[in-house]
């Protein structure tokens, strides 16, 4: 499947799909408090036709790690824990995938949504072991005003930090910018923050307004 492909078939769909946009491979809301919610979709490198969906979140309130990533995500699977196929020429797509969505949406999603501590959210869709989490983590701790919790997941990925890996040493420069804005004056984390939304959208080439988010629950 091409990326036109999958953004014409979505693109009939999103009527049913209240609050969602498609861009490229991806199906997702307009970012809320700052995190991108969605779907990509992962084709079949054997099948031209089928694909699978991931259902992701992205914080955009820090410096991505070379743009968009799932880290953050889990593909979409049935009743039975099989992961779900679709063949974009399939005669129940219509009515197999917006459903499938509206689950995952109110599975994944929807505390994330009413509560708004992204926390949370990448937690349970990210691997514990993954330094990337670690730290997401720590900018969530920073940006929620804990600052502690913060410091302590800077400390402990600076001290697993191999200088001669070209990642750490990425990530150790972001790290380091957190560390910078925790010791300053509290009042400039957040126009950081916002800044780094705005980019990321910018790169990501997301629309830069954020819309009113939808229940999909009532549906």
């Amino acid at each position: 499947m091409r990326k036109t492909q999958f953004e014409g078939l979505v693109q009939k769909l999103l009527p049913r799909l209240p609050g969602y946009s498609v861009s490229g491979w991806l199906l997702h809301r307009s970012p809320a408090d700052g995190v991108l919610l969605g779907f990509c979709c992962d084709p079949s490198g054997i099948d031209p036709d089928h694909f699978a969906l991931v259902a992701f979140a992205l914080p955009l309130f820090m410096p991505l790690p070379g743009g968009f990533h799932l880290n953050f995500g889990r593909r979409l699977r049935d009743g039975e824990g099989r992961e779900i196929r679709w063949n974009r020429h399939g005669a129940d797509l219509d009515t197999s995938l917006p459903p499938a969505i509206q689950r995952a949406d109110a599975d994944f999603f929807h505390h994330h949504l009413a509560q708004g501590d992204p926390a949370t959210l990448l937690r349970s869709l990210g691997e514990s072991t993954d330094p990337y989490l670690s730290e997401a983590l720590a900018f969530c701790h920073a940006r929620a005003g804990r600052p502690f919790p913060a410091r302590q997941a800077i400390r402990a990925l600076s001290r697993s930090r191999d200088p001669s890996i070209h990642w750490h040493n990425a990530m150790a420069t972001r790290l380091a910018t957190l560390d910078t804005l925790l010791d300053a004056d509290p009042m400039e984390l957040a126009p950081r923050m916002k800044q780094w939304v705005e980019s990321n959208q910018s790169d990501l080439g997301l629309p830069l307004t954020s819309q009113p988010i939808p229940d999909m629950r009532s549906i």
